[in-house]
């Protein structure tokens, strides 16, 4: 599933894991590449890539303003951000599970659904990053659910955050 030399980590602050990744590497710098050991012996270093998923609207802002204003890479320092754009949380984690990214944002059920699917050995829940919840927005003649009958509705993803709000709000009514 995951490459053994990674853990896979979902991540609903990537400022966390960036304090673990990246960081202020004391060590003087011997030359491009590597850096000088204790006893002054060279070692050679490498830089780490980070590779981020989330979604680029409103409801990733923490994720969309810390890589657009560069706080994330100023973090990573010499290492190295990708970043990489989804449509929902179940795309994202599918991409957790084929080790095409390290980290990403998703919202509380497929990052549930993840860590349930995988035994909790797949994925970490980090922290929380923003809330709120969802919005449903409907036409103005909707004005209460039972105006919903026979309607389509759509969501983002089967299984994602609006989609799971969505069908709890339809059984309560």
């Amino acid at each position: 599933m995951a490459r053994q030399a990674r853990i896979s980590v979902v991540i609903v602050a990537v400022a966390v894991v960036l304090a673990a990744c990246g960081g202020n590497d004391s060590r003087p710098v011997a030359a491009s590449g590597s850096a000088l050991s204790s006893g002054g012996v060279v070692a050679t270093t490498s830089k780490t890539t980070v590779r981020l998923g989330y979604f680029p609207n409103i409801t990733h802002a923490p994720a969309i303003v810390g890589v657009e204003k560069g706080f994330f890479q100023r973090e990573l320092g010499q290492d190295i951000l990708e970043t990489s754009t989804f449509n929902a949380g179940p795309e994202a984690i599918d991409a957790l599970f084929a080790d095409s990214i390290d980290a990403a944002y998703v919202g509380p059920n497929p990052a549930i659904n993840a860590f349930q699917k995988s035994n909790g050995d797949a994925i970490r829940i980090v922290a929380g990053s923003t809330s709120g919840g969802a919005g449903l927005v409907v036409r103005p003649d909707i004005t209460k659910a039972s105006d919903l009958k026979g309607k389509k509705i759509a969501t983002p993803q089967l299984g994602n955050t609006q989609d799971v709000a969505l069908r709890a709000y339809l059984k309560s009514q």
